[in-house]
């Protein structure tokens, strides 16, 4: 195998290696009734594992939450997809929750279609007080380590004799 098959393989396997199994999620929570409440939310998906981790961090609500979760595809049918079991009663406050899920594949298509939201709800608003739609979040080592394998390749074509 000559330097530049080595640096080829090389470079696709540190490529490989940034691929993850996981894939990241993330709103912004605003009120949807201007009272001033908000929040953020991350999702991470391992379908590797089918689990979920959801991270909701929310301030400022009106009234204590009753109830929080994902919902799609688009109002005014929305439905449920994603409860967040044991969301906190409070005006302000961290969820963090990881479970496995029964129906993984429909959840990652709903998220991946870019129409589900989180929705905080609580007495006052209990349509919810406040709503984000969730978004892929890039994942930086992938476009890294690519950067990297084809700059090594130019450098190395470069360098070899007869070019």
């Amino acid at each position: 195998m000559n330097r530049l098959n080595w640096i080829a393989a090389g470079s696709l396997f540190l490529s490989g290696a940034a691929l993850a199994t996981t894939t990241q999620y993330a709103a912004t929570l605003n009120s949807v009734v201007s009272t001033g409440a908000s929040g953020s939310a991350r999702v991470t998906l391992d379908d590797v594992a089918l689990s979920i981790d959801i991270l909701v961090n929310f301030s400022n609500l009106s009234a204590p939450a009753t109830a929080a979760h994902i919902h799609c595809c688009t109002l005014p049918n929305a439905s449920v997809v994603v409860p967040f079991t044991g969301f906190p009663g409070a005006l302000s406050g961290t969820y963090h929750q990881a479970f496995t899920l029964a129906n993984f594949s429909t959840i990652q298509a709903d998220l991946a279609g870019g129409t589900a939201y989180v929705n905080v709800h609580n007495a006052s608003f209990p349509g919810g007080e406040i709503r984000g739609t969730l978004a892929p979040v890039p994942e930086p080592a992938s476009y890294a380590m690519l950067g990297i394998g084809v700059a090594a390749l130019a450098l190395l074509r470069r360098r070899l004799p007869g070019r």
